[in-house]
């Protein structure tokens, strides 16, 4: 099976994807597996890595989670201008506070375990480099 690696994947230039599979056409070859699938094995990655959340990856995370601003709201306890805000402003990043509320409410609806103290649950100061291998996920 050929397969290709993705550098920078919907912005994000700390992410690496790897192994992904590729398939012939008459164009030439192409991605096998469902953007969704690449979405949501980088939207755990953020998650589980405690990768600082700015509204790129709140984008993100909406995204895969299938919530509107209005639902993420309320579900939040937030207003609808706070998650718009964060929605709109990419390179903005959320208080340490927000972050911690909005990896643990993503963690739990995608079902990841996050064994941690809220020390341990802020995001970190920086973005590393992180490389994701989509080999087990076509």
């Amino acid at each position: 099976m050929k397969t290709t690696t993705i550098n920078n994947y919907l912005g994000f230039t700390y992410i690496k994807l790897t192994n992904v599979p590729l398939i012939d056409s008459k164009h030439g070859p192409i991605i096998d597996i469902k953007p969704s699938v690449l979405e949501n094995l980088v939207c755990m990655e953020i998650i589980k890595n405690r990768f600082p959340i700015r509204g790129l990856e709140f984008k993100l995370i909406k995204s895969v989670l299938k919530l509107t601003n209005e639902k993420l709201a309320h579900e939040l306890g937030v207003s609808y201008a706070t998650v718009s805000k964060w929605s709109n402003n990419l390179e903005e990043r959320l208080s340490p506070a927000f972050e911690v509320v909005v990896r643990v409410f993503a963690a739990e609806k995608l079902g990841i375990k996050l064994n941690a103290t809220l020390k341990e649950l802020r995001a970190k100061d920086k973005f590393k480099n992180i490389s994701i291998s989509a080999k087990f996920a076509a």
